[in-house]
């Protein structure tokens, strides 16, 4: 079996980086709620695994130390390695990213019509290996979609109309962002 967490981790990693102001940025900082994350590592999240975290930790991660935990506490944990294909592995590992565990295996299980468990086992990846993986990732993206529109409408009475929609149009986009061919190396 082909190892696929470089390439999976790599375009999520390439998801959690934006431009601003003509440059390439991996950290956010929200001055008002005090969040931080840096390659998509919250701080609220680091700190589930290593309680004395400070914001200086997240702001100190390099793009190695993302790949690693990445690998460590989102990759080997939840058995991605049982997928085969690169573009399932990738779509489904980015979800759980930007979802949070186990959000993306749901979505994943919610797409190929099995139990939800939100646990990448043997059925899950028998399912997911069987099944052509254009056909799968279009039914990935319309069970993400239907995920975000209900988050969505959450928000709206949370945060307001502009700001919900606002997430929604971000979340869509990273939705609809595929990854690069994979290449055998």
């Amino acid at each position: 079996m082909v190892d696929l967490s470089g390439y999976a981790i790599e375009f999520a990693i390439s998801n959690e980086t934006f431009e601003k102001d003509g440059q390439s940025v991996s950290l956010y900082e929200n001055k008002s709620t005090g969040e931080v994350s840096k390659f998509g590592i919250s701080l609220k999240f680091l700190q589930r695994i290593q309680p004395s975290a400070t914001a200086d930790d997240i702001r100190a991660l390099t793009e190695r130390d993302a790949t690693n935990f990445y690998r460590t506490f989102f990759w080997d944990i939840a058995h991605f390695g049982l997928l085969e294909s690169p573009l399932i592995a990738a779509k489904t590992f980015d979800l759980q990213i930007n979802m949070g565990q186990p959000q993306g295996v749901v979505v994943l299980q919610r797409a190929l019509s099995v139990p939800c468990d939100g646990l990448l086992g043997i059925e899950t990846a028998c399912a997911a290996n069987s099944v052509n993986e254009q056909i799968l990732c279009g039914a990935i993206v319309r069970a993400a979609t239907s995920r975000y529109q209900a988050i969505h409408d959450v928000e709206v009475g949370q945060y307001g109309q502009r700001v919900a929609d606002n997430n929604l149009q971000q979340w869509i986009t990273r939705l609809h962002k595929m990854p690069p061919p994979y290449e055998v190396h």
